[in-house]
C-alpha cells in the first residue's frame, strides 16, 4: 500500500510508516533523517534509533534595562540639589557598577514601602516609623519622622553633633522671644489683674522658694495625694532634685525652676485652708494665686512653646493640674492640646525601646505620655468633643506595674512587673479603659466614650464587652485591693466607677434622644442602679477621712452630671427601693455643695435646683396616688423652693448692687500678689440663663440639643478637674 506524503492526512485510518519528527541521533548529529523506524542513518552507523519528541526552547524576552541603585541615587541627588540642598560627594563612590544583589535589596525595600502604603490606605492613621529619628541629649529630645528632615539629621550625628539645633531649631525660633510670648496664658480669663504686662524677674522668683521644713511637708502631701493619681515624675530622683534646687535657688536651671514652682502649685491646690495656714502660713487663695503666677513665669522663662525638655513638659502637666479650678474646661482643653503637640515633638508617642533609649528613660516617657492621653481624653469627653487624633497615632506601650523604687536611671533592663497594687495602678487602669475603647473602634483614630453607646452594638454585645473588661480589671488589680489601705481603696473605687460609667453610657437615654426609640425598663434600671453606685462611690471619697487627699480628682460638675442621670430615671420610676436610695444620695450630695442653695449661684445650680423640686413633687404625687401618706418634705426642698421664689420676683436696685459686689472679697496683700478672683455669678453666669432655657427634665429624651446645652454649661464652669 502506497503511503501518503502527509502523516496527518490519514489520522485514525491506521499506523503510518513515517514518524512525524527526526530521530534523536540524527538531531544530535545534525543530519537529515528519513523518519523511518529505524532510519537508514542509524542502520548504517549501527546505532539504536529512538524517536523522542523534541522540546521547544523558551523564547528569550527582551526586558528594558533596570535602573541601578547608583543611577537612582544620582537622580535623587539632582532633585535635592534643585531644592537647594548641599550634598557632599564620597571619595569611595563608584557610579559605574551596580551589583544585582544591591538592586534586589532596593527592590525589596520598594516592595516593603508599597506594603506600608497599602496598610496605611486601609487605616490612614496607622503609625509608620520607617523614617523616624530621635535626637536626645541631656534631658532634651527632638523627634522627626519626615524623610527629608530625618536624613538631614543624620548628617549631624556623622559630624559629632547629637541634636539638629543649628539647622532646624534655630530656623523655627529665629526672632522669637519666648519670655514675652504668653499667648496661652490669658490673664483676662483667670482674673490675674496683677499679671497684666507685669513679669517677674529671676530675682523675684528666687524669693518665692519655700523653707526647708515647708518643702518637706509639701513633698509628703504630693507623695500621698498627687503622685498616685498622676504618675508624671519619678519621686525618689525628683525629691533629690528639689532639695538641690532649694540649696541653690539662684543657680538652678530654668527647666528645673519651672518644675519646682509647678510642684508648689499643684500641691497647694489639693490642700485645704487649714493645712495651708498651718504649713505655709497664709490663706490658700493667696498662696495659690502667688504660685500660679510664679509657675507661669517660670514656664515662659524656660521657653515652653519651643522646648524640647522633658522636665519642662512635666512642669507644664503639673501646672495644668494645679490651675484646674482657675480656668474653664474649654480653656484647659486648649492647654492640654499644647501639651500633646509638645509631647509629639519630643517623640513621646513612640515607645522608647524602639528608639534605642535606656529602660529608665523609656519608662518615664511612657508614664508622661499616658498621663497626657488621660488628661486630654477626659477634657474632650467633658466638652462633648471627639478626642484628638494625635492620641491614637502612637505605639507607646503602657507603663510597667512597678513602684518607683524598682526604677533607677542606671538600670540596663526593665524590672519585672509586680502582681498587685502599686502607685502606678490607677494610671494603668485608665490605660486599660482607653485600650478597651480602642478595640471597639473600626479605625485606630476613632476612640471615644460614645462607642459603647453606639446602636451598632446590641445590648447583649455591650454587656459582654463590659463584663470582659471588668474581669480583666478584677484579675489584674481589684482582687489584690486591701480596703484597709487608702491607696488600695482608691484603686478599687476608680476601677469600679469606670465600669459603672461604661454601663451608664451603654444604656443611657441620651443615645435615643430625638430618635423616637423607646428605652426599655431594663435599661432604665441599669442606668439608675449604676448612676446611684457612681454617686455613692464619689461621696465615699468625700466622707472617708483617709480618702480626702484624693478628693481633688472628683469635680462638682462630675457629681452634677451623675445627679442628672439619677433625676431622669427617678422621674420615670417615681417609687421603689432604688428610688428611695437615690433620693438619699441626692440629698447627701447637695449637702456637700452649699452653692445650690444660693439665690444666684449660676445657671447650672439654678437648673438642677428647679429639676430637683419638680422631680420631688412628682415622687410625692406618685406616693399619694399609690395610697401612701405624704412623705415629709426634706429641708433641702424647702430651701430650694424659697430660692426659686426669690429668683422669680423682680429685684430692687439696691439688691442688684449688693449682688454685684458679693463676689469681691478683701484679702491682705502679701508680696504684691492677689488671690484668685471669686466668680461673680450675678454678672457672669446669671446673665446667661436665657441661653440655656431647660423647660423640663424629660426633654432630654426628645431633643439632643438639650444635651449639647448641658455640655456647654459644664464647659463654662471652673470646678472642672
Amino acid at each position: 500500500m502506497k503511503s501518503s506524503t502527509n502523516p496527518y492526512s490519514d489520522v485514525g485510518s491506521g499506523p503510518s510508516e513515517f514518524e512525524p519528527f527526526s530521530c534523536l541521533p540524527c538531531r544530535q548529529r545534525k543530519v537529515k533523517c528519513d523518519r523511518r523506524t529505524p532510519c537508514s542513518n542509524c542502520i548504517k552507523a549501527q546505532k539504536e534509533c529512538s524517536f523522542v519528541p523534541p522540546v521547544r526552547g523558551k523564547r528569550k524576552r527582551t526586558k528594558p534595562p533596570r535602573e541601578g541603585l547608583h543611577a537612582k541615587l544620582r537622580r535623587y541627588e539632582q532633585l535635592l540639589i534643585s531644592y537647594g540642598a548641599r550634598l557632599e560627594t564620597s571619595e569611595n563612590e563608584d557610579d559605574t557598577t551596580s551589583t544585582p544583589d544591591v538592586s534586589s535589596e532596593a527592590d525589596q525595600a520598594s516592595n516593603n514601602n508599597n506594603t506600608n502604603r497599602t496598610r496605611n490606605a486601609r487605616d490612614p492613621y496607622q503609625l509608620d516609623g520607617s523614617n523616624s529619628v530621635l535626637f536626645s541629649k541631656e534631658g532634651t529630645s527632638r523627634y522627626m519622622d519626615s524623610f527629608l528632615w530625618s536624613n538631614f539629621g543624620s548628617q549631624f550625628r556623622q559630624s559629632g553633633s547629637d541634636e539638629p539645633e543649628p539647622l532646624m531649631e534655630a530656623a523655627v525660633t529665629d526672632g522669637f522671644n519666648h519670655k514675652t510670648n504668653d499667648i496661652i496664658f490669658d490673664s483676662a480669663n483667670t482674673g490675674d489683674t496683677l499679671s497684666n504686662r507685669r513679669l517677674l524677674s529671676t530675682e523675684d522668683l528666687a524669693t518665692l522658694y519655700l523653707s526647708d521644713p515647708a518643702l518637706e511637708r509639701l513633698c509628703q502631701v504630693f507623695a500621698n495625694g498627687v503622685d498616685p493619681l498622676a504618675k508624671v515624675v519619678h519621686l525618689p530622683t525628683f525629691v533629690v532634685a528639689l532639695q538641690h534646687a532649694h540649696r541653690n535657688p539662684k543657680h538652678v536651671s530654668k527647666d528645673m525652676e519651672a518644675l519646682v514652682f509647678s510642684f508648689y502649685l499643684v500641691t497647694i491646690s489639693i490642700m485645704d485652708e487649714e493645712d495651708c495656714t498651718q504649713m505655709l502660713g497664709g490663706p490658700k487663695g493667696l498662696l495659690h494665686s502667688r504660685y500660679r503666677l510664679a509657675s507661669r513665669q517660670a514656664l515662659l522663662d524656660a521657653g515652653l512653646l519651643s522646648t524640647t525638655s522633658i522636665v519642662v513638659l512635666q512642669a507644664y502637666v503639673l501646672f495644668m493640674m494645679g490651675a484646674r479650678n482657675a480656668h474653664r474646661a474649654d480653656t484647659l482643653f486648649i492647654y492640654s492640646g499644647v501639651a500633646i503637640r509638645l509631647a509629639r515633638k519630643m517623640g513621646l508617642h513612640r515607645d522608647g525601646s524602639s528608639l534605642g533609649l535606656r529602660p529608665f528613660e523609656s519608662e518615664m516617657r511612657r508614664r508622661l505620655w499616658w498621663s497626657l492621653v488621660v488628661i486630654d481624653f477626659r477634657m474632650a469627653d467633658s466638652l462633648g468633643i471627639r478626642p484628638s487624633m494625635d492620641l491614637m497615632c502612637s505605639d507607646t506601650r503602657a507603663p510597667l506595674n512597678v513602684e518607683d523604687k524598682d526604677l533607677h536611671p542606671d538600670m540596663e533592663i526593665d524590672p519585672p512587673p509586680r502582681h498587685g497594687i502599686t502607685r502606678a495602678s490607677i494610671l494603668l487602669i485608665r490605660c486599660e479603659i482607653f485600650c478597651f475603647l480602642r478595640t471597639l473602634s473600626p479605625f485606630s483614630a476613632d476612640v471615644r466614650l460614645e462607642l459603647i453607646s453606639s446602636a451598632e452594638f446590641s445590648t447583649t454585645t455591650k454587656e459582654k464587652h463590659i463584663n470582659e473588661l471588668e474581669d480583666l480589671l478584677e484579675k489584674k488589680y481589684l482582687r489584690y485591693c486591701d480596703l484597709s489601705d487608702s491607696l488600695h481603696m482608691m484603686v478599687s473605687i476608680m476601677g469600679r466607677s469606670a465600669i459603672c460609667r461604661l454601663r451608664i453610657h451603654a444604656c443611657t437615654p441620651r443615645r435615643s434622644a430625638g430618635t423616637g426609640i423607646h428605652v426599655p425598663r431594663s435599661d432604665r434600671e441599669i442606668v439608675l442602679a449604676n448612676a446611684s453606685k457612681l454617686l455613692g462611690q464619689a461621696l465615699m471619697i468625700f466622707n472617708t477621712a483617709s480618702l480626702k487627699q484624693y478628693s481633688w480628682q472628683i469635680s462638682e460638675c462630675h457629681i452634677w452630671t451623675v445627679i442628672l442621670f439619677v433625676l431622669i430615671e427617678v422621674r420615670h420610676q417615681k417609687v421603689g427601693p432604688e428610688v428611695d436610695r437615690a433620693w438619699n444620695l441626692i440629698w447627701e450630695a447637695t449637702a456637700k455643695s452649699q452653692q445650690i442653695f444660693y439665690e444666684s449661684p449660676g445657671v447650672l445650680c439654678r437648673t438642677l435646683r428647679k429639676w430637683m423640686v419638680e422631680v420631688w413633687d412628682s415622687h410625692a404625687a406618685a406616693l399619694r396616688a399609690a395610697g401612701s401618706r405624704d412623705p415629709p418634705e426634706p429641708d433641702a426642698v424647702r430651701v430650694m423652693r424659697r430660692c426659686i421664689a426669690n429668683s422669680e420676683r423682680p429685684r430692687s436696685k439696691l439688691e442688684d448692687h449688693i449682688s454685684s459686689r458679693s463676689g469681691s472679697q478683701s484679702w491682705e496683700n502679701l508680696g504684691g500678689l492677689q488671690p484668685d478672683r471669686v466668680l461673680n455669678y450675678a454678672s457672669e453666669n446669671y446673665a446667661r440663663v436665657d441661653l440655656h432655657d431647660f423647660s423640663d427634665i424629660l426633654t432630654f429624651e426628645m431633643n439632643t440639643d438639650e444635651w449639647l446645652q448641658w455640655d456647654n454649661l459644664i464647659a463654662e464652669e471652673r470646678w472642672f478637674s
